[in-house]
Order: structure tokens, then C-alpha cells, then sequence
């Protein structure tokens, strides 16, 4: 039952089936039940107030697998996770707007250089799970039609280490209940004066463009709250490997990086339990024994008690043969990313196999 808090008036929220053990979703806007109405136990969802997308229509949570979601950085971008997704006749979910138009390791959801406080914020995790929120402040506090210019962004979702002038990539989001285009776009070098000035990048400009037929607000407070549209990817399984240029990047870099992984899984986990974290992988730099080495280890080992049903190590096959536990000669060419042959055997190979018995797609 829905109760309207005016008028106490109770009204019927679900209308086919027996439906039970009802949750909210972790940002309060969908309730996630159990129904038999298909002739088997499955999970539905509604939005709370049943005026939003969908209205008072239930949804089911993830019924038929057609789509695949990876999400991470540039080891995501080489491209093993089209051969899974290839594997099981299913698309990636990655919006095509996400990837760069001029340059920049960014394909299958990853983007390259980035950290896990950028990744994770642009499939809608921020604010999720002890993350921080994402927030942005535009010129002079107010919003136009047309392209706006952000002069503060909190988290820059969309900025790598480097990219060739003129880079641009975009994501669909919404400012006070706004919706429209986040835009970045790389400028020619770093002036110090656009943002974001965190993570080593301070050349990008950063542009929301509201979708017409909106009526806007008449204020944007500075430190507003950025909220990015995750473009129905929470309905698809998800493959998450972040955290690799967290490694050894400051004190406290694990506690980053659990954090992010804790933020992603909390978007996700009310819509689908297909959900796979896959463990921080070493560089040939980084032999047992080496700090990096042990650090990455630890890490894994708590991701794996954290997320028992999610986790999944790919270490053993992209370092196999290698006595001091790094990545085989054969599978990398810059003692990093996996080569094509890595690719095939250190990750696809394994994450579908993986996949296979948890019975994603069966």
C-alpha cells in the first residue's frame, strides 16, 4: 500500500500477483519487491511516489539479459570485454558518448588513467555507500538555455591524465531536476584556471547543456548536487575492475578504492545480483614482495571477504607461469595492459568461463 502523508488516504501500489518483501533502493526512489505473478519468484520495482518514470507500472528487475555492462579504466578499454560480451551473443551497455572523439584509451566502459573516485561517479555512484556526492557549481550560479559552463566540478567523471586537444565526451545528467548533456572537452594545455584541478588535470572545460522544454531554475546554488543518468545500465549485469591507478598513489589509497566499490555496489545491488568485482591486478613492477605488491594482495584479499558472491581474482591467469606472481611476459607489452593474447587468456577467457557458472545468461 502507498500512504499519502496529508491525507493518511492508502491506495494499492502493486496490481498483479502476491508481492512481498518490499525495499527501498539505496537513493530512496524505487521499492524493489518479490512477486510470483510469472509463475516464479522475481524481483519487481516501481518508483516510491508512482508519478516518475514508469509511473505506478512495475518493472521487472532484470528479467531477460540482453546487455552487458564494464565498467573501469584503461585495462577495461583494451577491449576483453567485447570477446565476453561477444562470447554470450549480448551488447555492451556503454553509451558511445562516453568515449573520447579525439583520442584516449576509452572503450567497453573504461576510460584510461582514471582513478576509482572518477569512475565510479559516472555510473551514478556518488553519494552511494560512504562515497562522497558529486557536485558542481555553474557561472554565475544560474542556468540558460544552451550551454553552461561549470566553474567547479567536485569529481572530474569524465577527465583523464591526457588526452589530444579537443577531446570531447559527454554523459546524460540532471542539476535540480534538470536534465540534459554534461559535456568535457580538452583544451589545448593546462591554463590552472579551468576546472577540475584535481588528479593532475586542469585542462578541461566542462559544459551542461539542459534538453529544451524545460522550465529551469531560477538559481543554481554553488556546490550543487550533479546527478548522472545511469541510462537504465542498473538493470544489466556488471563487470567492475577499478583501482589499478589508486595503486601506490598516496596513503590510504585501498581505503579509496573500497569505498567506490562499495558506492557501485550499492547502485547496482537493489536491480540485479550479477555483479562481478574483479581484483586489482600487479604490473611486472610489482613482484611479490615488492610494497605495491603486498598492497594489492591485502586489497584483494578484503574485496574478496567483502564480496563474497561478487568477487573474482584474474590474477592467476594473466600471471601465470611467472615465479614472483606478475604478469606473464607473453600476455603484456608494457608489463601493464594485457596484449591481444593477454586479453584472450588473462581475461576473457577466464571472466566468461566465470560468467558461465553463475549462470548469467542461461
Amino acid at each position: 500500500m502507498r500512504t499519502k502523508k496529508t491525507s493518511g488516504k492508502k491506495t494499492q501500489a502493486t496490481t498483479t500477483g502476491n508481492n512481498y518483501a518490499p525495499r527501498l533502493s539505496f537513493d530512496g526512489s524505487k521499492v524493489v519487491f518479490l512477486s510470483d505473478r510469472s509463475g516464479v519468484k522475481a524481483s519487481y520495482w516501481q518508483a516510491v511516489d508512482g508519478s516518475k518514470t514508469g509511473g505506478a507500472i512495475e518493472h521487472p528487475v532484470n528479467p531477460y539479459a540482453t546487455l552487458l555492462t564494464g565498467l573501469g579504466d584503461s585495462i577495461m578499454a583494451t577491449g576483453w570485454i567485447n570477446g565476453v560480451a561477444s562470447f554470450f551473443g549480448v551488447t555492451l551497455s556503454t553509451p558511445a558518448s562516453v568515449n573520447s572523439t579525439a583520442g584516449g584509451a576509452t572503450a567497453g566502459g573504461g576510460i584510461g588513467s582514471q582513478r576509482s573516485e572518477q569512475i565510479g561517479p559516472r555510473y551514478g555512484a556518488a553519494g552511494l555507500g560512504g562515497a562522497p556526492a558529486l557536485t558542481c557549481s555553474l557561472s554565475g550560479n544560474t542556468m540558460a538555455t544552451g550551454a553552461n559552463q561549470l566553474t567547479a566540478l567536485s569529481i572530474p567523471i569524465l577527465s583523464r591524465a591526457s588526452d589530444s586537444a579537443g577531446a570531447i565526451r559527454t554523459l546524460r545528467a540532471s542539476i535540480l531536476g534538470v536534465s540534459g548533456v554534461l559535456q568535457s572537452v580538452q583544451k589545448a594545455s593546462a591554463d590552472g584556471t579551468t576546472i577540475p584541478p584535481s588528479l593532475g588535470v586542469d585542462n578541461y572545460t566542462y559544459t551542461f547543456t539542459p534538453d529544451v522544454g524545460q522550465i529551469l531554475p531560477g538559481s543554481v546554488p554553488a556546490g550543487t548536487v550533479l546527478t548522472i543518468d545511469p541510462e537504465n545500465r542498473q538493470d544489466t549485469p556488471l563487470i567492475l575492475h577499478i583501482g589499478r591507478n589508486n595503486v601506490g598513489s598516496g596513503a590510504g589509497w585501498q581505503a579509496i578504492v573500497k569505498t567506490w566499490v562499495a558506492a557501485v555496489v550499492a547502485a547496482y545491488k537493489p536491480f540485479t545480483q550479477k555483479i562481478m568485482v574483479i581484483g586489482v591486478t600487479n604490473a611486472r613492477s610489482e613482484p611479490s614482495g615488492s610494497q605495491n605488491y603486498t598492497d594489492i594482495v591485502a586489497l584483494n584479499a578484503e574485496l574478496a571477504a567483502l564480496y563474497p558472491d561478487y568477487f573474482f581474482d584474474v590474477r592467476p591467469y594473466f600471471n601465470t607461469g611467472e615465479p614472483t606472481d606478475i604478469p606473464s611476459s607473453a600476455y603484456t607489452d608494457d608489463g601493464l595492459h594485457p596484449n591481444s593474447s593477454g586479453q584472450l587468456n588473462g581475461f576473457t577467457i577466464p571472466v566468461r568461463t566465470e560468467i558461465a557458472a553463475r549462470g548469467w545468461f542461461s
